[in-house]
């Protein structure tokens, strides 16, 4: 029997589709299994992670390209002892400006970079799951933000209400996810090039009111820390797509060794050493 033309073309069609999808699919498991052989072999994997130029106390510091040769922060030091506790591979650092950053996640030129969850980021990044829902247990960092403020300004924050004396300015570094909250609860937001640059401005009285990590200590007596967080959310390792698809294994082997590791020992030393500002009026 003779199909017709417009039905054979059709099927023709049709069968290009399904013979162009498995193909695809074919070298996606045969390039994944390759780099699972090549870890299984104990071939060093390069994840080159990014992170911002900017001193963001004490996940890392300097201003700069450069990595710090003495305390370069937090992160650093807790990705250099991953990459000693994982044969697997080798980290890279690259410090860029943190938009950057993650457009060359999104590219998959970089491999990594640290932040809290979105579903932005979600759309072009791979988090740590567990039956599928994010997976705090095997976040990088519990974060929470704190208020810092002059001693002298009557500022109440209860952790829903925000009671303020006078209209009132906080200093804070640009491209933080906080600034929206803090302008919706009445302050007036002054954008820093940087904390260090924020908390000085506070320190020497030129704003009323800045932020930090609730675990900080080295801040003048003339300065108070509201210890009900702004805000609270976990850090998370995350990895581009293309990472996370050509060494599955080796990424979820990663988030476990982070599950383990002792970070806050690293956290404790950085926030319990006057090494930031050491020329603060007492």
């Amino acid at each position: 029997m003779m199909i017709p033309r417009p039905l054979l073309a059709m099927l023709i069609s049709l069968l290009k589709v399904i013979f162009s999808f498995t193909c695809l699919k074919v070298l996606a498991v045969s390039v994944s299994l390759a780099n699972n052989i090549a870890l299984a072999n104990n071939q060093a994997v390069e994840l080159t992670f990014c992170y911002e130029n900017k001193e963001f106390p004490p996940h890392f510091f300097g201003n700069s390209t450069l990595i710090p040769a003495k305390n370069p922060g937090v992160v650093v030091e807790i990705l250099r002892e991953l990459d000693k506790e994982e044969i697997g591979i080798t980290i890279k650092f690259v410090r860029q400006p943190w938009a950057r950053c993650l457009k060359d996640l999104a590219s998959g030129s970089i491999s990594a970079v640290i932040a809290s969850y979105s579903l932005d980021r979600a759309r072009y990044a791979t988090y740590p799951r567990k039956q599928n829902q994010i997976d705090n247990t095997r976040a990088f960092s519990q974060l929470s933000t704190c208020l810092l403020h002059q001693t002298s300004e009557q500022i109440v924050w209860d952790g829903k209400k925000l009671a303020l004396e006078s209209p009132t300015t906080i200093a804070v570094p640009r491209g933080y996810n906080i600034i929206q909250s803090l302008k919706n609860i009445g302050f007036t937001v002054y954008i820093t090039d940087s904390l260090d640059q924020a908390h000085k401005l506070l320190f020497f009285n030129r704003v009323a009111a800045s932020i930090s990590d609730c675990r900080f200590t080295q801040f003048p007596v003339t300065i108070t820390m509201n210890k009900t967080p702004l805000r609270s959310h976990y850090g998370h390792l995350i990895l581009s797509h293309s990472f996370y698809q050509q060494h599955t294994l080796l990424s979820e082997g990663l988030w476990n060794k982070l599950q383990h590791l002792d970070k806050n020992k690293y956290y404790l030393h950085y926030l319990q050493t006057p090494m930031l500002f050491k020329q603060l009026p007492n």
